[in-house]
């Protein structure tokens, strides 16, 4: 299983992520749980992507069945967050002691250096890139494809495909980009662009929504990020 952990700004201030703890059906005592590991290795930001492999034998021991993992995370300060179903939880469908990819991939923040973290500027009529991580719960199934709309929903499979940027579908994990005409929008316009992806198992993934402005002067435009607190 795979997911991001943040930590909220509270009174304009947060601290990295620390560490990560789950547990199966019920949550369980602080300290007591599995722990969950960092994609890059290390824990240096306020928002990690982290995961968890169930060893063979775990699940072989759950009932068939659905099963809830709950997960929670401390940042630097030593401060746990709370575990709720609503917020920190997985479901698991085992079949004869086999997990069955029921979930599909859940759309992560902008990725550094492809659009999206910091402004850019361009010129009016050039398409600004997103470039967003797609990661399938658990590593179960590839990433097969991802889409972006800006409005209604026009329902899954209808958006405009996004690409992933190795130019493969082919890992359970995949950055994928959008090159997103904004040229037509009028100066102040705030854009929402809405997300999600599909794996290999047919599951299409919740929606993520990046927000922006456009701002033009002359022939530039630029494309600012807004940030939710």
């Amino acid at each position: 299983m795979s997911g991001y952990i943040s930590d909220p700004v509270v009174a304009r201030v947060n601290s990295n992520a620390a560490n990560s703890e789950g547990f199966i059906d019920t949550p369980g005592a602080t300290n007591k749980g599995f722990l969950l590991m960092t994609e890059d290795g290390s824990w240096d930001t306020p928002q990690e992507l982290i995961y968890y492999n169930l060893p063979v034998p775990t699940l072989q021991m759950l009932a068939q069945g659905t099963h809830t993992l709950y997960v929670h995370g401390q940042d630097s300060a030593g401060n746990w967050g709370v575990v709720t179903a609503t917020n920190a939880s997985v479901t698991l469908v085992v079949t004869k002691g086999v997990a069955v990819d029921t979930g599909g991939p859940l759309i992560g923040e902008p990725v550094a250096g492809l659009g999206g973290l910091t402004a850019q500027a361009l010129q009016c009529h050039e398409a600004m890139t997103m470039a967003v991580t797609a990661a399938d719960p658990g590593y179960v199934s590839n990433i097969t494809g991802a889409e972006w709309w800006v409005g209604p929903d026009p329902g899954a499979g209808n958006g405009t495909a996004m690409q992933a940027v190795d130019g493969h579908f082919d890992s359970t994990v995949e950055v994928v980009k959008a090159e997103i005409e904004v040229s037509s929008y009028p100066n102040g316009t705030q854009l929402a662009i809405e997300m999600r992806a599909k794996d290999a198992s047919g599951n299409w993934g919740p929606v993520s929504t990046q927000s922006l402005v456009v701002a033009r002067s002359g022939v530039m435009c630029f494309y600012l990020p807004i940030i939710a607190h």
